[in-house]
């Protein structure tokens, strides 16, 4: 995937949680402690592909606008299995829907994660796991927005890799 199409998927994943900002921060709701996450699946070198998207806090989200946008909260087929709060996260979620519905059985498959918020430590343990159970097969990469501090800089961060090794850049 080339810097400018990292850079718009980006940006749709920023503009999406603004919108839920817009619809939905009251005083005891605040968009920015949840977060928003898109999968981006690319077979076998491509640089384009399929969409995905999940939000951390589906229930919250009572507009008919979004409806069938995100993926639904479970999948019947996990890979990577957690505690019911850690099934809340959405690259878990992500993932395991992936997992479920074939997407990740391809050789080649690069699965391209866009989230608001950094991706916490035991979704990182989780993906590592799920990419050691498809023996090599998929790879993920990991952007972030830090969108919750409303300066967003999109940061590059292998998920193999500790956060010491991301790169930043302005979009």
């Amino acid at each position: 995937m080339n810097i400018e199409t990292i850079k718009s998927h980006a940006e749709d994943v920023y503009c999406l949680f603004k919108q839920l900002e817009e619809a939905r921060n009251t005083q005891k709701y605040y968009v920015g402690d949840h977060n928003v996450c898109c999968a981006v699946v690319c077979k076998c070198g491509c640089d384009d592909g399929e969409v995905f998207y999940s939000y951390s806090n589906i229930s919250a989200i009572r507009s008919k606008k979004y409806n069938g946008l995100f993926i639904p909260n479970d999948s019947t087929e996990k890979i990577i299995t957690a505690s019911p709060m850690q099934e809340c996260h959405t690259e878990f979620r992500l993932i395991n829907y992936l997992y479920a519905n074939g997407y990740l059985s391809e050789s080649g498959t690069m699965v391209h994660l866009f989230s608001t918020r950094p991706v916490c430590d035991s979704c990182k343990n989780g993906i590592m796991k799920a990419m050691e159970t498809l023996k090599g097969r998929v790879g993920v990469m990991a952007y972030d927005l830090d969108a919750q501090d409303g300066q967003p800089k999109l940061h590059i961060r292998p998920i193999m890799l500790t956060d010491d090794s991301s790169t930043t850049i302005d979009f």
